[in-house]
């Protein structure tokens, strides 16, 4: 409940309101951190109990890392960088127990991952302090699995699984570590399918749905984002309707968690668009195209590859159409035409 007093410059809100964060900015000329809410309506309440998984989450950690790791999860990757930058910059004490999660969070190359492992390893005094040895671990495999090393991939995700396990020994370890455990078999998911295993694909990514779906609320963005990997299973193996499930499933959690302009939702709707293509359903396919480019088009670099990848296949549907034109009236995302 919020009551607007007119006449008077005060808004008052009941202790426990709930707010979508839309965005964040940094004034470099007043130094301070500019951060915009919108207040929940009734039917937002629903995203309580995603709410409340996140917030145990951040409790655990709750250090200065985490305005970057929330910035990260908003898909503000370049405002996460810089936060992630700047913290660095002040922290001069090398055994900082910080400086492992800033190098995690960067996220750009292996370098930094490795300098991240050394640093845990040497510093860490015990496995479950800040950022695991099991992230970082799978934070390499990321990396190695994104430049095609697909053996050197499993061989770090397999080394976070382990770690993940000694995990359960220690006494402070929480459940909410098997969520780590839940990633790894994500990110060995998104491997075997690479590799065109798609049974371990699947076998590997529903066990990750498991995890979660026993840990998080059933609209968190994190379930999301493994139905939509196993939707790309089963599109691969020219499972359509499966496939289309899946991503039905991904989206709806996606558009009610994320904020609008979320990667993940960009490429749900081009998985959905490529999906609709595949089957011959030119129309559906560009207008659901032009959802991911209007996402892409804000977020991304100009020459990005995802970006030019769909203005790409929406040049060459247009052409198959007739030239049809790609009009932004399409970007409704309450839109039920998919």
């Amino acid at each position: 409940m919020f009551k607007d007093i007119k006449g008077e410059n005060e808004v008052l809100f009941m202790i426990g309101s709930l707010f979508k964060l839309k965005y964040v900015d940094h004034d470099s000329k007043e130094q301070v951190w500019i951060i915009k809410l919108e207040l929940c309506s009734e039917q937002d309440y629903q995203l309580k109990d995603v709410y409340e998984s996140m917030k145990e989450q951040v409790d655990k950690n709750i250090n200065l890392l985490e305005p970057g790791n929330t910035l990260f999860r908003m898909g503000e990757l370049d405002k996460a960088e810089k936060y992630y930058q700047k913290l660095l910059s002040t922290l001069k004490d090398n055994n900082n127990p910080l400086i492992p999660g800033c190098y995690h969070g960067l996220d750009q190359a292996l370098k930094f991952f490795q300098q991240a492992l050394e640093l845990k390893l040497k510093y860490t005094q015990r496995v479950t302090d800040y950022c695991s040895i099991g992230t970082t671990y799978t934070g390499i495999g990321n990396v190695y699995q994104d430049t095609g090393n697909y053996s050197k991939a499993l061989e770090n995700y397999e080394r976070a699984l382990d770690a993940e396990h000694e995990k359960k020994f220690d006494h402070y370890y929480f459940h909410n570590d098997d969520l780590h455990v839940a990633n790894i078999y994500n990110n060995l998911g998104e491997l075997y399918r690479k590799r065109k295993k798609y049974g371990l694909a699947l076998n590997t990514l529903n066990a990750s749905l498991i995890l979660q779906m026993k840990l998080l609320p059933k609209n968190h963005y994190q379930i999301g984002l493994t139905l939509m990997n196993i939707g790309i299973v089963h599109n691969e193996k020219g499972e359509y309707n499966q496939a289309l499930i899946m991503y039905k499933q991904a989206l709806e959690i996606q558009i009610q968690t994320l904020p609008e302009y979320h990667m993940q939702i960009g490429q749900t709707y081009y998985n959905l668009a490529c999906l609709y293509e595949r089957v011959g359903n030119n129309k559906l396919a560009l207008e659901i195209y032009c959802k991911a480019l209007h996402i892409y088009d804000t977020i991304l670099p100009k020459t990005h590859r995802d970006l030019k990848q769909v203005q790409n296949n929406i040049q060459t549907i247009t052409k198959r159409m007739g030239h049809v034109q790609c009009h932004f009236t399409f970007f409704d995302k309450n839109s039920n035409n998919i």
